[in-house]
């Protein structure tokens, strides 16, 4: 577990799909963080959908927003490799301090790929260790304070995700990635590259070309993309 610095995290315009979830997010936090309810079955948000689609960034710019709107609170991001040990009981432990809330702070947890530590019972790569992190997390969710704690969790893999975990999450699909936002992005990208306007042009019809016959379909692939054809450009280029 890490405590992230929210001027750490980079400040970005999210694309025009994923605007609403975080107004939707933001606002039930913004809600929540501003009275009390101790016994709301709700203890958080549970993104879900293809690799690409921004859950992780979203996740973030919530957190970040949060923090600055409230000076108390503190932002801790979860991944497994904070979590695992080899020595029995460790992981355990560590889970259970991922929930320690001091009573001067707020706080808002990021378990990002959540289904790699909280896998589901039923699934048949789970271990007996994920039962017993299983069982740590559902015992802190179900006595968490969501006026005082939020979880925020990203999965790609919904159906690796236990059903008890989802049962206390508002569970969010993000879905693939609009055409038109792949687009944006490209251009946005191209924009800030320093090339001759016609290598642009092509490397922009490239892509598009690829994006329209869906063998580029997230947002990742975009970037990827551009900067592969970028580097073979500039690779091709004689040396002065």
């Amino acid at each position: 577990m890490s405590e992230l610095d929210p001027f750490s995290i980079k400040r970005v315009i999210l694309l025009e799909y994923q605007k609403p979830i975080f107004k939707r997010i933001y606002n039930t936090i913004n809600w929540l963080f501003s009275n009390s309810y101790e016994n709301l079955p709700f203890k958080g948000f549970l993104l879900y959908g293809p690799p690409g689609t921004g859950k992780s960034e979203i996740v973030k710019q919530v957190g970040k927003k949060i923090a600055d709107a409230y000076s108390d609170v503190k932002i801790h991001y979860v991944d497994g490799a904070d979590i695992a040990s080899p020595k029995w009981g460790e992981a355990e432990k560590k889970l259970e301090d991922v929930f320690n809330v001091s009573e001067r702070e707020r706080r808002v947890i990021i378990f990002d790929d959540i289904e790699s530590l909280m896998m589901s019972r039923g699934a048949n790569i789970a271990k007996e260790w994920h039962y017993s992190i299983n069982s740590v997390l559902f015992h802190k969710l179900d006595f968490l304070d969501p006026s005082k704690c939020i979880v925020l969790a990203t999965t790609n893999r919904i159906d690796l995700v236990d059903e008890a975990l989802k049962s206390r999450f508002y569970l969010i699909e993000i879905p693939r990635v609009p055409k038109e936002e792949l687009f944006a992005l490209l251009d946005k990208t191209l924009a800030s590259v320093s090339l001759p306007t016609p290598v642009k042009e092509k490397i922009s019809s490239n892509i598009r070309e690829k994006i329209r016959k869906d063998k580029i379909r997230d947002l990742r692939q975009v970037l990827y993309e551009v900067a592969i054809q970028v580097f073979n450009y500039i690779s091709e280029e004689e040396l002065i």
